[in-house]
């Protein structure tokens, strides 16, 4: 069976106000309800609400022998039952209404659970480039603890689920025909709209492009830019892991496990991302490759052996009946609840026949002009030519009335001088640059002793404590009045 075939065998329908995408496939019945919301819809105060939510709906599903699953992603919250039939309306039912009125006797044990299962998560070359982008909010917010989690309430998360979990906000996704009381099933959902995604392109306030960052953590050199979606992206990637292993593993020996691979932000929008580890002595030369490598790509494009490779892999064999429909079945449920055009596999397959090298150097200079550089910060890191520093987004202006300043001198015996005015909060230690935050650039406020960790779009962050300052205790009662009440939590780290 052909791709084309295959495609035409999916059916669009719509079930009690919610689109249903179907096909008949010779594969274990699965259905998946999936909704457009995510981490990236969240609020830094709501860190982990949607994941909260989907634990607590899931468990009133949990049988032993019933394989299930939950999962939410930048942008989508989905389940997942193996079922069919009578069993899956029945479970569909119980899902919905999980959903429309989450059990507040769950909400604790739930959150117990996350904890656990958060609890030795690290960030990722995602999580930090995408925060270098986007600061504190949408893309950004994977790199902020779940501070408020503990204090998220049953009418919270009821609210969250209206606003979100709706039939005109959702799709279904079936390897079998629908089946009779599906309408039923699905009846509770509430009415709402369509809630588009938030856009990768909306960066952090001051953020140049490309930057680099200097980091205290050491864990090796990452690189990374957010690029629209496009099939040359991908003939791209084997050109930087391929030339990256052999250059800086093979050839020069500066690097166990060169890496590149790219990430779906939205159905519009993908994170290629690359790097490498390395030890501290060999970071400025492993960037620099890294560069050159990308400068290579972006001249001269891909050979037409790199390209032939990439075309095989998108040839396949076309008889799995299964494998095909299930692939476009996927793709048409992500681009009818994206509201996009569907894309299927035999039109990426044409486009990666039609490829040139050309068409990769295109995309390699797109992502040269959007880059962002995360090193570690080791003696004579410098800078490259062309790039911006992360740091000189930290100066937003700040002038207000009712300014007051107090000095301290820290362990260090450093003066260090704290400037407040109704436009926000200025610390500036020694001759250092000030590290500014606006209030009107807040994203969430942690309590902590004696006073808060001030959280910013920019990716900043300001603790003040009154046994820190002459008169402390003023302060932080001055600043506490300034900030927007909504936004406080209790830390959580």
């Amino acid at each position: 069976m052909s791709e084309t075939a295959a495609a035409s065998r999916i059916v669009n329908d719509e079930v009690g106000g919610v689109a249903v995408i179907w096909a008949e496939i010779d594969a274990p019945p699965q259905a998946t309800l999936r909704f457009r919301v995510g981490r990236a819809d969240e609020r830094v105060p709501q860190r982990s609400i949607t994941h909260l939510l989907e634990h607590v709906a899931l468990a009133e599903l949990y049988r032993e022998d019933l394989p299930m699953n939950g999962m939410v992603s930048t942008v989508f919250l989905e389940f997942t039952i193996e079922a069919e039939g009578d069993e899956l309306t029945t479970l569909l039912g119980r899902l919905v209404s999980a959903l429309v009125e989450p059990d507040p006797e769950r909400i604790d044990s739930e959150r117990r659970i996350i904890g656990t299962e958060t609890q030795n998560e690290k960030l990722s070359a995602t999580d930090r480039i995408m925060h270098i982008l986007c600061g504190g909010r949408h893309y950004g917010l994977d790199v902020y603890s779940a501070y408020r989690l503990d204090t998220i309430s049953g009418e919270e998360l009821r609210e969250w689920s209206t606003r979100w979990c709706t039939r005109d906000n959702a799709v279904l996704m079936l390897n079998r025909r629908p089946p009779d009381g599906l309408a039923e099933a699905l009846a509770a959902l509430p009415s709402g709209e369509w809630m588009a995604q938030p856009s990768p392109d909306e960066l952090q306030p001051g953020l140049a492009l490309p930057v680099q960052k200097t980091s205290q953590l050491f864990g090796g050199v990452d690189l990374g830019g957010v690029l629209p979606e496009e099939s040359a992206i991908l003939p791209l990637l084997w050109c930087l892991r391929n030339r990256g292993k052999r250059r800086l593993r093979h050839e020069l020996g500066l690097s166990y496990s060169p890496w590149a691979a790219s990430e779906w932000l939205d159905y519009h929008h993908v994170l290629v991302k690359f790097g490498s580890d390395c030890v501290e002595e060999h970071v400025v030369q492993v960037r620099d490759e890294w560069l050159k490598i990308l400068d290579e790509i972006a001249r001269d494009g891909a050979t037409e052996e790199e390209l032939e490779r990439q075309r095989d892999l998108y040839r396949g064999d076309q008889d799995g009946d299964a494998e095909v429909l299930s692939a476009d079945l996927e793709r048409t449920a992500q681009a009818t609840l994206m509201h996009s055009p569907v894309r299927t596999a035999a039109a990426l397959s044409a486009e990666m026949e039609a490829m040139t090298g050309a068409d990769v150097a295109a995309v390699a200079r797109k992502l040269r002009d959007v880059l962002v550089l995360d090193v570690p910060e080791v003696p004579d890191v410098g800078r490259p030519e062309g790039f911006s520093s992360y740091d000189d987004r930290l100066l937003p202006s700040l002038a207000g009335s009712d300014p007051r300043q107090v000095r301290a001198e820290n362990e260090d015996g450093e003066t260090e001088a704290l400037t407040m005015t109704t436009e926000g909060v200025s610390w500036q230690t020694g001759d250092e640059a000030p590290l500014v935050q606006r209030f009107d650039e807040l994203v969430a406020v942690a309590e902590v002793e004696d006073g808060f960790e001030l959280l910013g779009v920019r990716g900043t962050s300001i603790t003040l404590q009154a046994g820190d300052w002459p008169n402390g205790a003023a302060i932080v009662d001055w600043v506490r009045q300034m900030i927007p009440a909504e936004l406080v939590g209790p830390s959580r780290t």
